[in-house]
């Protein structure tokens, strides 16, 4: 068996994810890391972030993420500290802050995906000025119910995406409003 220097790709569950994240510098080489369904401290979660800052990990999917003792947002601009960082999962994440998703866009991603955070008609708002500032990932997945984003944020997605020159994908659905709204928006 190789060290840990030589794994490339490591996905930690609940059982392992503590002893993970204090020996995440031993993973020189990792440029995948998926931790799904774990929850941390907020001190686990900064110490992750700042461990990354050092690496050369270029995907990170931290999906159905619960932390014990604070916000996720208030450490995501931690991320911005991760150069090679090109792709972000936070599905099933709470968020719920509109300022946290429009600094997440900031980040030079290729993918980020946003499915179910909770970021409602204001991070959509959010997700709409970013595109109209051509400041967003390349390809972008949202999805969201009814009751999480209306048809006023999906039309606003939508004016947007008329001149955005920077997305080449957007993965939207998951609400009716999501193409019913859109689409006109789009083509108006």
């Amino acid at each position: 068996m190789g060290s840990k220097s030589d794994i490339r790709s490591l996905l930690v569950n609940e059982a392992s994810v503590h002893g993970v994240i204090r020996e995440l510098h031993e993973y020189a080489n990792l440029e995948t890391l998926s931790m799904e369904s774990v929850v941390l401290t907020e001190d686990e979660i900064r110490t992750l972030f700042t461990s990354l800052a050092g690496m050369r990990v270029h995907k990170l999917v931290l999906s159905n993420m619960d932390i014990v003792d604070g916000k996720l947002y208030t450490l995501l601009p931690l991320l911005a500290e991760c150069s090679l960082l090109r792709e972000l999962d936070i599905s099933n994440t709470d968020i719920r802050n509109p300022d946290a998703i429009y600094e997440l866009l900031q980040l030079p991603l290729n993918y980020l995906s946003l499915s179910k955070v909770g970021i409602g008609d204001r991070g959509a708002e959010k997700i709409a000025l970013a595109m109209y500032q051509n400041r967003t990932p390349r390809i972008l997945k949202i999805f969201a119910n009814d009751h999480d984003i209306t048809a006023v944020g999906w039309g606003m997605i939508g004016k947007a995406l008329r001149d955005n020159t920077s997305l080449v994908g957007l993965i939207a659905g998951g609400s009716k409003n999501a193409s019913t709204v859109m689409t006109p928006a789009i083509e108006q």
